[in-house]
């Protein structure tokens, strides 16, 4: 966004720093559906479970597309709107949430209780380390400014 295009050297380092995510999602995965089903082998349990991601992947491409195709100065009025963005946001995770939920019913056999324990588990497992590796550095602007300090 800064220098007005996409190149090789901006593209690889992102790849290389954003791989860790779904690398701290088979691991949470592993931690969490220690007991599948015996015809369940964890590769084919990791297919499944990231299958769920792309309610996810298309709002960041959405997202990115809109910062990469169109000017700053034209997607900004519009995304300041914390509805868009949240709203947004929320119904990319309701529905990763529904998905994986279905994953951990049928595929894995839970019961809903412990579906939705083993997804709650997932998920914090997982979006701590994400959460503290990408926002946390920059959080503490954030709260000053709505502070106003």
């Amino acid at each position: 966004m800064t220098s007005g295009r996409i190149t090789f050297r901006l593209v690889a380092p992102a790849m290389v720093y954003w791989s860790f995510v779904p690398l701290v999602q088979i691991a949470s995965l592993a931690i969490v559906c220690r007991n599948r089903p015996p015809e369940m082998p964890f590769r084919r349990t990791v297919d499944l479970f990231l299958r769920s991601n792309w309610p996810l992947l298309l709002w960041l491409l959405l997202f990115s597309a809109a910062w990469a195709c169109f000017p700053a100065a034209s997607v900004i009025p519009w995304w300041s709107y914390r509805s868009v963005q949240f709203g947004s946001a929320g119904v990319a995770l309701a529905i990763t949430a529904r998905l994986d939920y279905r994953f951990l019913r049928r595929d894995l056999k839970r019961t809903p209780r412990d579906a939705v324990l083993q997804l709650v588990a997932q998920r914090l497992l997982s979006w701590t380390p994400i959460l503290l590796i990408f926002v946390a550095p920059a959080a503490w602007e954030v709260v000053a400014s709505e502070l106003g300090l």
